[in-house]
């Protein structure tokens, strides 16, 4: 197990908070338990050593002077239990937070001889430290000593008194393990160096150092600053964080987010909560080239900010390939999830001597989870207009299909009569063009399946002339662009481990 991990146990309404450091003798754990109790009284167990050896350095504790009886008894205005375990070490330092009215904080901390068990109370309080048991756990029980409510001016509403209570602590815990751990009491600042690794909730913080503010909730963290969280993983040289509104910065960045698959790099990236993230001077790409080669794209740009769960924006943004620039958009507008949304896809531009200027504009439309669909439109000034449209589902696992079609009006294109091919024959292009396309796959009776492939075209010339639409359920452009028909067919097969049946009715061929 590793020093400062966390987890939860529940005892009828008790809440647990366990502590777990390696021990440095053989086949022995140490694991702190922080149990909340009925009000006032909190438990805090050690799993020790049955033989281990208590010395209470708490000032003002009173040790037992018999053998039976706890270990000893005392109680504390300064703000920390310490108890030391002779005889019983942990290989490293481990700190946690607590959410707990009474204790603030449990820390373990080895040295020469044993191991220091810390607690820190939020209020004075009386406690009692058992003798180890038979196998060797130790509990701490502190009782928060009953103050008064106190009534002021501000407490009288209505001729009635109103108590003043104190302001319910924080519900999310914190977790530090380092090479070594050291507290100002005063400030109440722990700072911890040496691969540390700070934990809340699902967010993980490592790095060189690290620098807790524990009244302000503030992190500072300083060389190879990790902080991975569900949303994403950023990397850097010096991190600010805010760890109850998970707001911050981390200087000389390079994020990658999860959910769109993208890489930012920006020389500081801000975390604005939550899914929020800004940045200046950024530059984003899918590439993952680890740092050695330019990415075969990227775009950069002045200022942006994306919301990973939803859109990114981009201002001044430039597209490079292989880093040289190649378009500009003074406002660019991109996803910046895995989950499909609708929304227009990036259009394609050409331009020839036979299609003039090239212009095709897709746009994405997810209907369902298990449908979608891609509708462009394709203007060529010197030949046609056309429309495309491919619809794809996924009903099962194992039933599933895509259908394309495409229509075309070639009146622009003038002269449509009287085409010569190379062996003299004269074949008129028609003024309407279309094509059709599909694939669909679905379980048959006996474990088979069936399966129905359908392509036709208008006309002879049509897969030779139309460059902006391939059908990707029949195979690669070039094989399309170069037969010299059609194919549709449809049957039943089924496959077993040493052999196959197929059934195939009828192939039509044009």
């Amino acid at each position: 197990m590793t020093a400062g991990r966390v987890a939860r146990r529940a005892t009828g309404l008790a809440l647990g908070i366990t502590l777990v450091a390696v021990a440095g003798t053989p086949g022995w754990g140490a694991e702190v338990r922080v149990l909340s109790g009925p009000p006032p009284l909190t438990t805090v167990t050690v799993e020790s050593v049955p033989d281990v050896v208590i010395e209470d350095r708490t000032p003002g504790a009173k040790p037992a002077a018999t053998p039976q009886g706890p270990a000893s008894v005392g109680e504390t205005f300064t703000g920390e239990l310490t108890v030391f375990l002779r005889g019983f070490a942990v290989s490293r330092p481990a700190a946690i937070d607590v959410s707990d009215p009474v204790v603030s904080a449990v820390r373990l901390f080895p040295e020469t001889g044993g191991t220091t068990v810390t607690v820190f109370v939020r209020q004075p309080v009386t406690y009692s430290v058992s003798r180890p048991s038979a196998v060797g756990e130790i509990r701490m029980e502190l009782r928060a000593k009953t103050r008064p409510a106190t009534v002021t001016a501000a407490g009288i509403e209505g001729g009635r008194r109103r108590i003043v209570r104190p302001k319910p602590t924080g519900s999310h815990e914190v977790a530090v393990d380092a090479e070594s751990l050291s507290y100002d009491q005063e400030t109440d600042t722990l700072t911890a160096r040496g691969s540390v690794t700070l934990t809340r909730e699902d967010t993980t913080l490592t790095a060189d150092e690290v620098v807790y503010d524990r009244t302000n909730a503030i992190v500072e963290a300083r060389g190879h600053v990790v902080l991975t969280d569900p949303e994403a993983t950023v990397e850097g040289d010096f991190a600010h964080l805010n760890l109850e509104d998970e707001s911050g910065w981390v200087e000389a960045a390079t994020a990658d987010m999860r959910e769109s698959e993208y890489v930012l790099k920006a020389g500081r990236i801000d975390k604005k909560g939550g899914p929020q993230y800004s940045a200046a001077d950024p530059l984003f790409t899918s590439c993952k080239c680890g740092g050695l080669d330019r990415p075969s794209w990227s775009i950069g740009g002045q200022q942006s900010d994306v919301n990973i769960r939803g859109v990114g924006t981009v201002r001044n943004a430039i597209l490079r390939v292989k880093d040289i620039p190649v378009l500009y958009f003074p406002y660019l507008i991109f996803p910046a999830n895995t989950q499909r949304q609708s929304g227009f896809l990036f259009p394609r531009l050409g331009y020839s001597n036979r299609r003039g200027f090239q212009y095709e504009q897709p746009f994405f439309w997810a209907i369902s989870k298990s449908t979608d669909a891609t509708v462009a439109l394709d203007v060529e000034t010197a030949a046609r207009i056309g429309i495309i449209g491919e619809y794809r589902y996924m009903l099962s696992r194992d039933s599933h299909g895509e259908f394309t079609g495409a229509y075309y009006n070639e009146t622009i294109r003038g002269r449509t009569l009287g085409t010569i091919q190379p062996s003299g024959e004269t074949i008129v292009i028609p003024e309407n063009r279309f094509a059709f396309a599909g694939h669909h796959i679905s379980p048959f009776y006996g474990g088979g399946k069936f399966y129905l492939d359908l392509f036709a075209v208008s006309d002879d010339l049509f897969l030779r002339e139309m460059n902006s639409f391939s059908f990707s359920t029949l195979g690669s452009d070039l094989a399309l662009r170069t037969t010299r028909y059609t194919t549709s067919r449809t049957g039943v097969y089924k496959s077993w481990v040493r052999g196959s049946w197929t059934w195939r009715p009828r192939t039509t061929r044009t």
